[in-house]
């Protein structure tokens, strides 16, 4: 599954199929996708132990040779602007898949909370399509609201989870900042590129912001969801139990849609030759590292659920 990673500057970190990093390359070359991550500090977890420092030209090098981009939630806040590392090294990774879309040979992005923020922040040409500060929704679950069918995305979805996601708090929220339905009225690029396809809305102060996107017919395939699917199956965290809803309802929810995830890169196949050219990409070998409630058994983190209470 998505998880956040641990950095030192912006990077590109490749997480190639479930296990591998665990048990390292030899004999063991992987034919599924590999997906690159785009993620940024100050996050506290390293899912996969190889990680590439970004920097041109070997990004563009490495985006041939990969399966796609995930744009990872996090904290950049008002930081998020152009100039910014990270911003830049988003906009070298945008204009390549719509540059790649020209040339019919899509390269798919997905982004998740601040990558959803991040992607129409480059779609519109303009921080300004982000409402800075203006929600608090920094810890809660919320239901989704369709715009019209919904986008490929939600259609997707078992007619169950969709009605799911309508009358149920299962997506996990973790935002103060947002897109508003608003900004595809003031921002002609963002309204060119991305079809809204869902909306929530803030449960104290009433104001709505969008929940989903996603390219709209004959643009790059780029689609985002502003909350979190891939954090409710796995992270188990005091602080942020509220958005994090520990119910069938909201795992259900939550792996369809990293079900759907993983189909937008799963007819990506990499252009890696062989483990050698594979190995080759990986700058530097970081340790797996869980936190500090969670224990590293066999690879992976284990955590004590019995210290959490549900919420109600």
């Amino acid at each position: 599954m998505l998880a956040h990673l641990l950095i030192n500057l912006c990077i590109i970190a490749i997480p190639v199929a479930g296990h591998i990093g665990l048990r390292g390359l030899q004999g063991d070359f992987p034919r599924s996708p590999v997906v690159g991550i785009l993620a940024h500090p100050p996050t506290k977890y390293v899912p996969h132990p190889y990680i590439l420092e970004y920097n041109d030209p070997n990004l563009k090098s490495l985006l041939a040779s990969i399966s796609g981009v995930l744009f990872t939630g996090g904290s950049l806040d008002q930081d998020l602007r152009f100039g910014h590392p990270y911003v830049d090294a988003a906009k070298v990774i945008y204009d390549y898949a719509v540059d790649r879309y020209a040339k019919k040979d899509p390269f798919p992005i997905f982004g998740i909370c601040q990558g959803h923020q991040l992607l129409a922040l480059l779609a519109a040409g303009t921080h300004e399509a982000i409402s800075e500060g203006n929600y608090t929704t920094n810890n809660v679950a919320l239901p989704i609201k369709f715009v019209k069918a919904g986008g490929e995305m939600l259609k997707s979805l078992p007619r169950a989870v969709r009605k799911i996601l309508e009358t149920q708090n299962v997506t996990a929220n973790i935002h103060s900042n947002g897109v508003p339905p608003e900004m595809w009225k003031i921002h002609k690029e963002l309204r060119k590129q991305f079809k809204m396809t869902s909306t929530s809305e803030d449960p104290v102060n009433h104001k709505i912001f969008s929940a989903s996107m996603e390219s709209r017919l004959g643009r790059a395939p780029m689609y985002s969801v502003e909350f979190h699917p891939e954090m409710v199956s796995y992270v188990w965290h005091p602080a942020l139990m509220k958005a994090l809803a520990k119910t069938a309802e909201s795992v259900l929810v939550a792996n369809s849609v990293v079900l759907f995830i993983g189909k937008v890169f799963r007819d990506k196949p990499h252009r890696f030759k062989d483990s050698t050219a594979l190995s080759k990409a990986f700058f530097r070998k970081d340790t797996f590292r869980c936190p500090t409630d969670a224990a590293l058994i066999q690879g992976f983190c284990l955590y004590n659920i019995s210290s959490y209470s549900p919420v109600v």
